[in-house]
């Protein structure tokens, strides 16, 4: 399984993106970061699952609240599941509204916060 995206600049052969602080930290405590690696910039959570040590959240216990910045592309869909069944927490996704699991997110009633800056 692999990660999306690159950061920090010593690290530019993972895949990972990692989500700024500024829009972590007004989202509250977390108990868990359930996607993330070993080499972040900073803490999300008490608790996180490391996927370059060969951690796999899929396979693991979630507990509290849980941060999800999820691999996306064909990777994201068993990430959504699970969230879904954990029905604690904040995932961020892009808002693939045509997606099955989008799809079923919304008609399943799942919250959706959209936030853009504008000029």
């Amino acid at each position: 399984m692999t990660f999306v995206g690159s950061d920090p600049s010593s690290h530019q052969s993972e895949n990972c993106w990692f989500t700024p602080l500024e829009i972590i930290k007004p989202l509250g405590k977390f108990d868990m970061d359930v996607c993330t690696m070993s080499f972040r910039p900073f803490d999300v959570a008490k608790e996180h699952i490391e996927h370059d040590k060969g951690q796999d959240s899929l396979n693991m216990s979630w507990k509290g609240c849980v941060w999800m910045n999820p691999p996306y592309g064909k990777e994201i869909e068993p990430f959504i599941s699970k969230f879904k069944n954990h029905d604690n927490g904040v995932a961020l996704v892009f808002a693939r509204m045509g997606t099955p699991w989008m799809q079923d997110w919304i008609l399943k009633g799942g919250g959706i916060y959209s936030s853009f800056e504008r000029e």
